[in-house]
């Protein structure tokens, strides 16, 4: 019975997640979810700002170069940064599909939904949200980026997709 009701509690973690992850939570991506102070400011790096939806990825790990830069100075264990980078990749994947795609929407969102379930496994209840929210604010720190990550969102809205099985950590 306890592994039904963990299921059960992981189920809901995760819709919340989700739920928060899509409200934005209103807070900035600078403020950690415990109150302290971030361990590092977004603002210390120069976040890309071009038009292009893509950004910089030089060494084509799927993620633009200064999220990479962010997550290398965050003060996270190697464990969390492996999960912020799987989050930031599927993002990344989020902003760059193409929406007419819908095989190509369902590979993203379950990509997407594995790097969320990572980030509850790694992050605490508290942190995860708001990693999370910080994470998208970041990769859609543009107009054409949020443009992208919103269109993302409404074609995969009202499709279903499994549970990830495990933790959902690629590392």
């Amino acid at each position: 019975m306890q592994t039904k009701t963990a299921a059960s509690l992981r189920v809901m973690a995760m819709g919340l997640t989700i739920f928060l992850t899509a409200c934005g939570g209103g807070k900035s991506p600078d403020k950690p979810s415990n109150g302290a102070e971030p361990t590092v400011k977004a603002s210390r790096i120069a976040l890309d700002e071009d038009t292009d939806v893509r950004g910089t990825d030089a060494d084509h790990n799927g993620i633009r170069d200064d999220i990479d830069s962010f997550i290398d100075i965050s003060g996270e264990t190697p464990a969390r940064q492996a999960a912020l980078r799987q989050l930031s990749a599927a993002l990344h994947q989020a902003v760059t599909t193409d929406v007419a795609q819908t095989v190509a929407l369902k590979i993203t969102a379950g990509q997407l939904n594995l790097a969320i379930a990572c980030m509850w496994d790694r992050f605490d209840a508290r942190q995860a949200p708001t990693q999370v929210t910080r994470m998208e604010a970041l990769t859609a720190n543009t107009k054409e980026r949020s443009r992208a990550y919103e269109a993302y969102n409404k074609a995969v809205s009202g499709m279903s997709f499994p549970l990830p099985k495990g933790n959902g950590c690629a590392q």
